[in-house]
């Protein structure tokens, strides 16, 4: 496989992921993250969270855990995905000097 190759299948995958990468990142940043922001303070069982947008959230215990769970897993997704892209532009630029 040439170098030339090579770039073009970093800058394909790339592409891809970056496509990847957005709705998840639109999503986790306007719904998942303020509901979890909303039930972070509640301390009492059954207690109601407001997020921004002025909406109620029920936090009680499995919905708490819930949203808990949710934002993690999706802190881990972008997270990773965000890192594959570096990994996958710092091997494009590399490749791109040799040439």
């Amino acid at each position: 496989m040439t170098i030339k190759e090579k770039l073009k299948l970093l800058k394909f995958f790339g592409t891809i992921l970056i496509v990847i990468l957005i709705p998840i990142a639109l999503f986790y940043l306007f719904l998942i993250i303020p509901e979890y922001c909303a039930c972070s303070q509640v301390q009492f069982e059954g207690e109601k969270g407001i997020d921004i947008y002025g909406s109620e959230i029920d936090c009680g215990g499995e919905n708490q855990a819930f949203s808990e769970a949710f934002f993690q897993i999706f802190s881990l997704i972008t997270g990773g995905i965000s890192l594959v892209i570096i990994i996958i532009n710092i091997f494009y630029y590399r490749l791109k000097k040799q040439l």
